[in-house]
């Protein structure tokens, strides 16, 4: 032994590097079963223990020798032929090798002995040096057990190794077969695979997609010999080999932007010359983009993902089009936590120094750290993908073996809406999944607070919703640089993505600007919106507004200044959520946190704010980074007056803010030394509101136009009169004043006189008109039954001929045997059976009468469920006497099978008017307005053609007028404003106005979709078949071609309405019930009615227990309100604007209360089987103040309930509209000082009052006695004014009825003209 010396080798053994094969390094020390990072050099160190190149070939044993155990005296021909031999016995059995020590010989210092030991033989040192002086911050699992199996060889004289000692057993679990490939001693990466990764990595393949690849190839990954970090690890070290030369263009690259912008910025960690640290650089661009949307940053390393070859790091961020823009680029040769830090401080100090709210990053402790040290107080959060990622790597065995686990992963992450519901729910899916004890997931755990979405909600981070699942980090460059790129590429790749994304963002300004989204709601809030925000942007925040209508707000607490809503989407009442507003502010917070989270208000804060009818955005909640102004110094901020102002816009906003002050008031002056006083005060501030409301009325109605006071000095204003040049007041003397007096009076008397003359020469004229009208009515009705003649024989042949093919056709003829002069009546039996569905609203059509139709033929129609017209029989009518109209109905009534309608509709005729009366006494009846309407244009022709706008205004006045007493006014105010008060056709149609004017018939049920659409003309069903040239014989073929067209149409309007599903403007459940019951016509307009409750805000204003009214009004038009009575008991109501009770088809009035009430689906009163697409089937759808004791004033509580409620009647007056408002807080701030200062008054301050107040009663008597002094001037000054105003009006009306009276003149020359062409016309065609 003298000649040989000993060697321990303590470490990892393997095969001494040669070229095709790596030899692999764990950085954990002693672990077997977990994957590594990869050392992927041909030679280098183990351990500190070296070792160098060999033959190249791989040792393995041959024939018999595979199966064999190791035996002494076994010989081998060489030291490696015996390593790879006990390396794959060591494989066979299940477990890892490693050389453990060697013995050299003196003389050459050959190695003359091995010893191969099992990897867990020994015991850790932990008194090393090179870890006894360092924190260790990953403890590494203890593998080695003190394991006695080894292999020793040793060299003979003859160069052969032989086995000189050999321990068989191990004092732990062997692995078995199917695992073996991942003990170290076993993993080698071949020159094949080598070459084959290689060329992968080069296409822009990952390590996952290459180890897939090798897998196939080799056949099952226990072939391939090593695992996919062991490939990531080769690869990592392939590109850092790459970068060496690179580095340098990398540098002369910037300095060349820096040279041709100073504005660009870099930076060289370390020496710049030696190249080898960290380089960061941003241009100009992405410095500014910082300043715009520096709120939240992300800084990509997805490059350590191997997605990249070059080791390349943007910093980006969100710009107003939810695009990614760039801050920053870094390229990362060293990734020490103290490069890191470097790196963040450098990159701050470029974008000047202000950190962001928010960044992300991959999960990475070396970065955590950093980014405390460089930003404190930025929120850090973790890529959610990157965890997600590694998750799948870390618990591969689980996702195979449960293919459930990821949906419950990501539902346990992404889905939770609580801290409270996360932890529930993770700790049940790790005890689901036997994974408590997991190391790696208890770890992620440890930082949920920084990845998982529920712990970061209060956070901005500019993502759309809180549970989003968010994208990897690497979308800027993504495409533009891959795993194939290199540097010399990069240059014109990175510069291609800065251009690309510039271009986009221009073309996302560009569509912005100059397109204009679709609005989806008539709501002001999205039309707000769309005008703030940039295009995509708004179609988010549309699609919040929008789900609103799936949610209902119920009120919670209310403690006058903040509000508790409970919100939940309708059927989902489990998974609610609570908004608290306060009201005074208009600041509204949510449980879901989406606005803190993302800058957009979520869906339960805005069915807040449309319950409480705040109906556009707050300022402070349109954040200036998503709008189209981002990058500009456009200021959003409205002025706090104006701010103020657009609050006040919304009723409940003014209802809840008096209510604040007024309850403020009654907190105050409850005590019982200031309640009357206080009650006083009250009261007197509500007769100012009172008198404020009257007067705002009488602004309103001299349209908006509001008289000024008149204000003076002690002296009297100047009054101009009329025409008339003359000032009354101080410069005329008192006798001037009486003759100007009977001057005027004079010429009034002058002016009545030629007014009455004009006056009555008009209506002698129109009387001798309609007197000629009417005889030669009587003469076309006479030639009109003589012109029948023998056709009614061809109509009873006809009549007959159809009864015989169906029994169920129905006629009638009103005459003796001969048939020959009488009506006739008839109704098929589709007729009759459409009857049955269609009866409750029938219109008789007699429009022959107007000389429309040759022959006498009138028809009953209703309206089916499509809205067509439908035929309910058809009659000739030769006889138009009383009698003949009463025989008419009688026998369709009979025909009908003896069902009154709920409504008819005819034309203005008295006979026709009588038989209703008599046959269908319980029937509403309707005069059809639009023959009322031609009728008044040909009595009224000549003001029609001199004064244009007649027309306007009188359609005006009885379609648009909300109720009875706007209807009287304005007619009246009409008729005075042209001079046709006695004008005799304008008073029976007046007098007759219950029967035809629309304000009148909106109780009644009639067909029609809105209260002031005007009925039409009654020619629906015929018309285009039956004109004025129709004969009688022709009548019949025109009648049958009516009837299968109007057929053919409602089976088309069926099948359409089957086979085709509507599309739904929002997600109501309501709008999708009612496409299920509803025709599609019908649906369209109930659609058009739920669409507009966007713009209608409902307010209760009383609620009486079972019943509460609801004041509803479009935005902007308070002036329109209607009036909704709702019982929350019976899900009732009932609109003053009576739509339902008109159409059948509930009104958006009522629907913005089942709104505000979360009434989410149409009560069945509500859906008229008459509209739907069963209306032909059988399926059937589904407190007295002197009832108080004598001692209740002194009671506090009496005394607060009794200010109490006469504040909220206050409130509820006080908050009418904006001008009100001011009026009644000026009055309650006044009433408050008034109690304020009598808490503070003494018994001798008030006798000093009554001093003060009788003094001033002496001022006042005095004030008195001095304007009684002028009191017969002032009223000779009033007798002008109001004379010169009497004269002005008459010589107006003496002017318009001259007017009137010389266009009737010149219309009846016209038409003497016309009459005369045509009379000779017809006597020349006679002598021809």
């Amino acid at each position: 032994m003298d000649n040989e010396m000993i060697e321990f080798d303590i470490g990892l053994g393997g095969r001494e590097g040669d070229d095709d094969f790596v030899e692999i390094e764990h950085p954990v020390e002693d672990e077997e079963m977990v994957d590594s990072p990869l050392i992927g050099s041909a030679s280098g160190s183990v351990n500190g223990v070296g070792f160098s190149g060999g033959s190249g070939e791989i040792y393995l044993p041959e024939g018999d020798l595979l199966d064999l155990e190791p035996y002494d005296g076994m010989e081998f021909e060489s030291e490696e032929a015996a390593k790879a031999f006990y390396n794959s016995y060591a494989r066979r059995v299940g477990f890892s090798t490693r050389v453990s020590s060697s013995r050299r010989s003196r003389r050459d210092g050959a190695i003359i002995q091995r010893q191969f030991v099992c990897a867990k033989e020994g015991f850790r040192n932990l008194n090393e040096k090179r870890t006894k002086d360092r924190e260790i911050k990953r403890p590494r699992t203890i593998t080695r057990v003190g394991c006695k199996a080894s292999l020793s060889v040793k060299m003979q004289d003859s160069g052969k190794w032989v086995v000189s000692g050999f321990v068989k057993e191990h004092n732990h679990e062997l692995v078995p077969p199917d695992q073996v490939h991942c003990l170290r001693s076993h993993r080698q990466i071949s020159g094949s695979a080598k070459t084959l990764i290689d060329t992968l990595q080069a296409a822009g393949m990952g390590p996952r997609r290459i180890m897939s690849a090798l897998i196939k190839e080799y056949g099952g990954i226990s072939k391939v010999g090593f695992t996919e970090v062991d490939c990531r690890n080769y690869m990592r070290n392939n590109r850092q080999r790459s970068l060496d030369g690179d580095i340098q263009m990398l540098l002369d690259y910037l300095r060349q932007m820096q040279a041709d912008n100073q504005n660009f910025f870099y930076a060289v960690q370390g020496n710049e010359d030696q190249a080898m640290g960290n380089v960061i650089w941003a241009d100009p661009k992405a410095k500014m983009n910082y300043n715009y949307f520096g709120d939240t940053v992300m800084f990509d390393t997805t490059y350590r993902s191997n997605r990249y070859r070059l080791p390349f790091a943007p910093i980006t961020g969100i710009n107003h089009h939810g695009q990614p823009v760039l801050f920053g680029c870094a390229f990362l040769i060293n990734e020490s936590e103290a490069s890191f830090v470097w790196l963040f401080k450098t990159w701050l100090m470029a974008m000047s120094g202000r950190p962001p709210l928010s960044i992300t990053t991959d999960y990475d402790p070396m970065i955590q750290s950093a980014i405390m040290q460089v930003f404190p107080q930025t929120r850090h959060r973790f890529c959610k993908w990157h965890i997600f990622k590694k998750c799948q790597e870390k618990l591969s065995h689980v996702f195979l073996q449960h293919p459930n686990f990821e949906a419950d992963f990501h539902k346990c992450v992404n889905l939770t809406e609580s801290i409270e519901e996360f932890e529930s729910c993770w700790l049940s899916l790790v005890d689901r999944y036997d994974l408590r004890d997991h190391e790696w997931l208890q770890m992620v755990y440890s930082a949920r607070r920084q990845w998982v979405p529920v712990n970061l909600r209060d956070t901005f981070f500019a993502e759309m919703s809180v549970t989003q699942r968010s994208d990897s980090m690497n979308s800027y460059f993504d495409g533009y640089v891959n795993a194939s790129t290199n540097l010399s590429q990069f240059f014109k790749l990175y510069e291609k993505a800065l251009e690309s994304r510039n271009e986009k963002e221009v073309k996302a300004d560009f569509d912005t600007m100059n397109t204009s989204p679709v609005l989806k709601t008539p709501s002001p809030m999205e039309k707000q919106a769309s005008e703030f925000y940039t295009k995509k942007i708004f179609m988010r925040f549309q699609e919040e507004l929008v789900g609103t209508l799936t949610f209902t707000a119920s009120k919670g607490d209310d403690d006058g200044e903040f509000i508790s809503y409970q919100v939940a989407k309708f059927g989902e009442d489990h998974k609610a959520y609570y908004v608290k507003l306060n009201v005074l502010e208009m600041i509204a917070n949510c449980s879901c946190q989406m606005f803190e989270f993302s800058g957009l208000l979520c869906r339960h804060v805005l069915a807040v704010f449309r319950v409480t009818n705040v109906l556009t955005l707050p300022p402070h909640y349109i954040l200036k980074r998503w709008t189209r102004n981002a990058k500009s110094n456009v200021i959003l901020e409205e002025r706090p007056s104006d701010v103020y102002t657009n609050y006040l816009e919304s009723h409940t906003v003014r209802y809840n803010t008096l209510r604040h002050q007024a309850f403020k008031f009654v907190d105050g002056a409850k005590s019982s030394e200031t309640y009357d006083l206080a009650l006083d005060a009250l009261k007197e501030a509500a007769t100012k509101v009172a008198h404020a409301i009257k007067n705002d009325g009488r602004n309103v109605k001299l349209n908006g136009h509001i008289r000024g006071n008149l204000v003076g000095g002690g002296s009297r204003a100047n009054y101009t009169i009329g025409d008339h040049d003359e000032s009354s007041g101080q410069n005329l003397s008192e006798d001037d004043m009486d003759k100007r007096i009977r001057e005027i009076t004079n010429e009034l008397e002058c002016a009545n006189r030629k007014c009455e003359v004009y006056r009555a020469n008009l209506l002698s004229l129109l009387k001798d008109i309609e007197d000629h009208k009417l005889q030669l009515s009587i003469k076309m009705s006479g030639g009109r039954q003589r012109t029948l003649g023998g056709g009614g024989q061809h109509v009873l042949d006809y009549l007959k001929r159809m009864q015989a093919e169906n029994p169920a056709f129905f006629y009638a003829v009103q005459s003796d045997s001969d048939h020959s002069g009488g009506n006739i009546f008839w109704a098929d039996a589709t007729a009759r059976l459409n009857y049955n569905y269609f009866k409750d609203a029938v219109i008789f059509d007699s429009t022959y009468r107007k000389n429309c139709y040759r022959v006498p033929f009138a028809s009953f129609i209703g309206i089916n469920h499509h809205g067509q017209p439908v035929l309910f029989g058809c009659a000739l009518i030769l006889n138009e006497s009383e009698s003949s109209f009463i025989w008419l109905f009688q026998t369709w009534l009979q025909a009908m099978s003896g069902r009154h309608p709920v409504s008819i509709t005819t034309d203005p005729d008295r006979l026709i008017q009588v038989a209703v009366a008599q046959v269908l006494p319980h029937t509403r009846h309707r005069f059809c307005k639009s023959s009322i309407f031609r009728e008044t244009k040909e009595k009224l022709g000549g003001l029609y053609t001199s004064h244009s706008t007649f027309e306007t205004e009188f359609k005006k006045c009885i379609n648009e007028s909300e109720t009875i007493y706007d209807f009287e006014s304005q007619w009246h105010s009409l008729l005075q404003r042209y001079y046709i008060m006695d004008n005799e056709w304008l008073q029976s149609m007046y007098n007759a106005r219950q029967q035809w004017v629309p304000v009148y018939m909106k109780d009644t049920f009639f067909g029609d979709f809105a209260v002031n659409e005007g009925s039409g003309s009654l020619t629906l069903f015929f018309d285009g078949y039956v004109t004025e040239t129709t004969t009688i014989q022709i009548l019949l073929k025109q009648y049958e071609k009516a009837v299968v067209s109007w057929h053919e149409k409602e089976l088309k309007a069926d099948y359409d309405t089957t086979n085709t599903m509507p599309i739904l403007k929002t997600p109501s459940p309501m709008e999708k019930q009612a496409a299920n019951l509803y025709t599609r016509r019908m649906f369209k307009k109930f659609q058009e009615e739920l669409v507009e409750t966007l713009a209608n805000p409902a307010t209760k204003i009383d609620d009486r227990g079972t019943v509460a009214t609801y004041r509803v009004a479009k935005f902007g038009e308070d002036h329109k309100a209607h009036a909704v009575n709702f019982i929350s008991s019976e899900a009732k109501a009932s609109c003053s604007c009576q739509m339902f009770e008109y159409s059948g088809i509930i009104c958006r009035h009522i629907l913005a209360v089942f709104r505000a009430k979360n009434v989410l689906t149409l009560p069945s009163p509500y859906i008229l089987k008459r509209w739907t697409r069963n209306a032909k089937s059988g399926a059937v759808l589904d407190e007295h103040s002197s009832d108080l004791p004598s001692n209740s004033r002194e009671s506090i509580t009496v005394r607060y309930n009794n200010l109490r409620q006469e504040a909220i009647k206050y409130v509820e007056e006080g908050a009418k509209s904006i001008h009100i408002y001011n009026v009644a807080m000026n009055a309650l701030q006044e009433a408050s000082k008034k109690v304020a200062s009598m808490k503070n008054q003494g018994s001798g301050t008030m006798h000093g009052s009554s001093l003060a107040n009788g003094g001033s009663q002496e001022m006042q008597a005095i004030e008195e006695n001095q304007t009684a002094v002028f009191q017969s001037v002032d009223e000779k000054e009033k007798k002008i004014r109001e004379l010169s105003a009497e004269l002005d009006n008459t010589n107006q009306r003496c002017e318009v009825y001259r007017a009137n009276l010389l266009a009737v003149l010149r219309d009846m020359e016209e038409q003497k003209l016309k009459l005369s062409v045509k009379v000779q016309s017809a006597r020349l065609s006679l002598k021809e």
